[in-house]
């Protein structure tokens, strides 16, 4: 490998994370850049949630054209809500609860609780503040802060994002949050009872 090419898979990783971490529902990017708009196809899609980010592509002369598609909702139709119950088991076989209730009136303001613990003494307890359903109504967005602790330690405020997924027979989720110190927790599970709703 050329020695001035050494280095572009790296820059292209970073140009990647930087359109993760820039994309929102109003496409927040930095000055300059350009945003192109691709929702991946839900016949060919291995991706659990339909129309996440997917790509970016260098335009001639060097222009980046960032493929970042935020989770779009659909406009004008509210008031919104979702909602996921039950018991759930992760991909180790952990026995968890969730108890996800979210509603967004049609002013954009969101109200609603997020609960989740497992047998390993995992816990994120709090409030919702965002809340954003794909189109298809297949999958939500939840992200709000939560007092979380992890395997019955001192509870820590966080940030967290909460994935419902509409999966038969259930439904399914993913977890992660962040605590201001840095630390952060991933999890997911399968609803073995109770439900996954999104309207």
């Amino acid at each position: 490998m050329k020695p001035g090419f050494k280095y572009v898979p790296a820059a292209l990783t970073v140009l990647f994370g930087l359109a993760l971490l820039t994309a929102s529902p109003k496409f927040h990017l930095l000055p300059g850049l350009r945003a192109s708009v691709h929702a991946q196809s839900n016949s060919i899609n291995n991706n659990p949630i339909p129309n996440s980010v997917s790509a970016f592509s260098l335009a001639t002369g060097g222009i980046s054209n960032f493929v970042a598609v935020p989770f779009p909702g659909k406009e004008g139709t509210c008031p919104e809500d979702a909602e996921e119950v039950g018991d759930a088991e992760s991909p180790l076989n952990v026995k968890q609860h969730v108890a996800v209730k979210v509603v967004k009136d049609c002013n954009g303001n969101t109200n609603g609780t997020t609960d989740f613990d497992d047998e390993k003494g995992d816990k994120c307890v709090g409030t919702a503040a965002r809340l954003i359903e794909s189109i298809n109504k297949a999958a939500a967005e939840v992200d709000g802060d939560c007092d979380a602790s992890v395997a019955r330690g001192i509870a820590t405020r966080a940030k967290y994002v909460f994935f419902i997924i509409k999966k038969a027979p259930y439904g399914a989720f993913t977890l992660s949050w962040i605590t201001p110190t840095g630390l952060t927790f991933n999890t997911s599970g399968s609803l073995t009872s109770g439900y996954a709703l999104i309207r």
